[in-house]
């Protein structure tokens, strides 16, 4: 079982009694096709630079849709997932496989990878409606949605090719999940959790208050309910461990260390301000230390941070800048 109220009659009482159904499909549909053309619609074009930008003087927001993408485009294209020194795949893997499943459907390009996340952020958006519907009634739940579909900053990451938008909808799964209430349901919740946190690991902060709210059900069915949602998230856990631990155990070390390595620091003061914020920059040591790099390297593959676009080059296209080559990140 669980705790959020729900409305009487499957969550229909936010509605008229009487009402023609027509009346209550027609607003409906019109509002996910609205909301799924101002996704789906010039998937070609970029959103504005100063929405987008996020103060690295090595990259930016947009660049990271070739950073994580770069698995799927290369197992695409060459036939090899692993083919560089940064292996996204690693730490996201689910990710990384959507990709892939896009260009093996549709073929190899930025709009394919884009598709990934219109699909999965309408799915993401049809599930918020149904969790709000079966709480608070079908005109909060109406509402809720058109707030939250024109919400500038997720249609953003619906419209491009990050993590963001397959995480959300993992994690929203997990809730809904949750909330029809049987064991089988609570497992699948535990592994949607998972598959959540294998897209972009810093979901894990809505795997906590999920698991708090296991917590608060009757006692009697509280231990059933979370080991079954803790049995769900250990089991993906077992998974990507088998997959990638045990078959590259390098490579999942040198992904982690990239990412806690003293490169990194917390923009907003010490580790206890990321926790909240979640935002992260390369040091200036780093940062001129790889440029120099990425100036005197002749390797056929440039160090990690040559694959990162500097900011001369930022909307200068891709001439003189470094690493411009098969193995180029951010580049298609």
């Amino acid at each position: 079982m669980n705790v959020l109220p729900v409305r009487a009659g499957g969550g229909a009482a936010g509605s008229p009694e009487g009402r023609p159904l027509w009346l209550r499909i027609v607003p409906l549909a019109a509002l996910l096709v609205g909301l799924a053309l101002l996704r789906s619609i010039f998937l070609t074009h970029d959103p504005p630079a100063e929405l987008v930008e996020w103060g690295l003087n090595v990259g930016g927001f947009l660049y990271d849709e070739g950073w994580w993408t770069a698995n799927a485009r290369d197992h695409a294209v060459f036939g090899e997932w692993l083919s560089g020194e940064f292996d996204p795949i690693i730490i996201s893997p689910v990710s990384s496989l959507l990709f892939r499943a896009s260009f093996l459907v549709l073929g190899q390009g930025l709009v394919q990878a884009r598709v990934v996340s219109v699909v999965l952020g309408m799915a993401g958006l049809v599930l918020l409606f149904s969790i709000l519907r079966r709480t608070s009634g079908e005109k909060a739940a109406f509402w809720g949605v058109l707030l939250v579909g024109l919400y500038v900053p997720l249609l953003i990451v619906h419209r491009t090719a990050l993590l963001e938008s397959s995480a959300l909808f993992f994690g929203i799964l997990s809730v809904w999940l949750w909330m029809r209430g049987s064991p089988t349901a609570h497992v699948g919740s535990g592994l949607a959790m998972a598959a959540a946190m294998l897209t972009k690991p810093t979901v894990i902060v809505v795997a906590i208050p999920l698991c708090i709210a296991a917590l608060w059900v009757p006692a009697r069915s509280r231990r059933r309910e979370v080991l079954s949602i803790v049995g769900g998230l250990v089991a993906g856990g077992l998974i990507w461990w088998l997959v990638w631990g045990l078959v590259q155990p390098g490579g999942m070390v040198r992904m982690l260390s990239f990412y806690t390595g003293p490169r990194w620091r917390p923009m907003n003061g010490g580790s206890a301000s990321w926790l909240f914020s979640g935002r992260l920059e390369a040091g200036p040591s780093s940062r001129s230390r790889h440029t120099s790099r990425c100036a005197t390297s002749s390797s056929s593959r440039p160090p990690l941070l040559c694959w990162q676009r500097p900011s001369s080059c930022r909307r200068g296209g891709m001439g003189g800048c470094p690493g411009v080559n098969r193995y180029s990140h951010w580049s298609w």
